[in-house]
């Protein structure tokens, strides 16, 4: 009896500048040079750099098809594919992680970036969910803005509440820990006095 190959789930995950795109960006060229056949998605709202491309925040780029939700990307998937790549996980619901899983089952290589945390810092369902079904987790770090240790927390500077919110360096900084519970702490307090 002959066993089919099963393929399997990377994440490339962190706070905002700490170069996901990037990473998965430089897999996605990887694997090309390999002869492997890849198709690449984003959020359909993510235009913060033209549509039908993703772009990391240093200029790297590459032609990727936008989708609304998981159906939205299962219905585009080509028979041959062998590798399916997902920017921007985070803006997607808890269905694309049955979708990942699916795909990797079914013998494909499913790379996925996105942020782990919102602008709150708490999880990002499906980014969670998604960690724990990959066989390769890369957690990556940005500078903290305000004392430059490792960041991994995404700071809005606006006073926007909610949690999506498409920007980038017109919208969030990069933090540590301390940074963040420091500046969330002294918004906090700003926020009971206007209400």
């Amino acid at each position: 009896m002959k066993i089919k190959k099963a393929g399997h789930i990377e994440i490339f995950c962190g706070c905002m500048f700490s170069g996901k795109t990037t990473h998965l960006i430089k897999r996605i060229a990887q694997l090309k040079k390999s002869g492997a056949k890849i198709q690449v998605f984003n959020f359909h709202l993510d235009e913060r750099y033209g549509k039908n491309n993703i772009i990391s925040h240093d200029g790297k780029k590459i032609k990727c098809e936008m989708a609304k939700n998981s159906t939205d990307i299962l219905k585009h998937i080509k028979k041959d594919t062998d590798v399916v790549a997902i920017d921007e996980i985070h803006f997607f619901n808890k269905n694309l992680v049955n979708l990942c899983t699916k795909l990797a089952d079914n013998g494909k290589i499913v790379l996925t970036s996105g942020l782990d945390k919102d602008a709150f810092g708490k999880p990002f369902e499906t980014a969670t969910l998604i960690m724990a079904e990959a066989e390769y987790v890369k957690k990556v770090h940005a500078k903290c803005e305000l004392c430059t240790d490792k960041a991994s927390f995404s700071y809005r500077t606006n006073e926007d509440k909610n949690t999506i919110s498409v920007g980038a360096k017109d919208k969030y900084i990069p933090l540590c820990r301390n940074c963040f519970n420091v500046e969330y702490k002294n918004r906090s307090k700003k926020w009971i006095q206007k209400n």
